[in-house]
């Protein structure tokens, strides 16, 4: 299984051993136009994209709309350090996308990651850094 993150560089460490540690394989992207480059050259499966909402170069849900031209069925999970609410209500997040407020503890980030995993291929779609991990 393949999941695509979208994360400061900070942030990213943290999360990639959390994601390890439950199985997956971790590949990172320096920004959200990285994330799209790798992910349209990258041969196999992606089934999750986890990406910060606010990112430089392209934003999370650019990103999610540009990667879904190629990977229609691949889920999402935003985080952010805005409040989960706020983002929804500025459009910048579809209400139903499984959302991660930051901070996180290693226990909601896994569980977080299931539910998006476990959600209706395509759904979350927006309205408008990157790793990958595979099992």
């Amino acid at each position: 299984m393949f999941c695509v993150f979208g994360l400061l560089e900070t942030s990213f460490a943290c999360v990639a051993t959390v994601l390890v540690q439950q199985g997956y394989k971790v590949i990172q992207a320096g920004d959200g136009q990285q994330a799209l480059e790798i992910a349209k050259r990258h041969s196999g499966q992606i089934h999750l994209l986890l990406t910060d909402v606010m990112m430089p170069r392209m934003g999370g849900p650019e990103l999610v709309e540009e990667i879904r031209h190629a990977r229609p069925s691949i889920r999402v999970l935003f985080c952010s350090g805005y409040a989960g609410h706020a983002a929804m209500e500025q459009s910048i997040v579809h209400a139903s996308t499984p959302f991660l407020q930051k901070p996180f503890t290693p226990l909601v980030l896994a569980l977080k990651v299931r539910e998006a995993l476990d959600a209706e291929a395509g759904s979350g779609l927006p309205l408008s850094m990157s790793v990958f991990a595979e099992t």
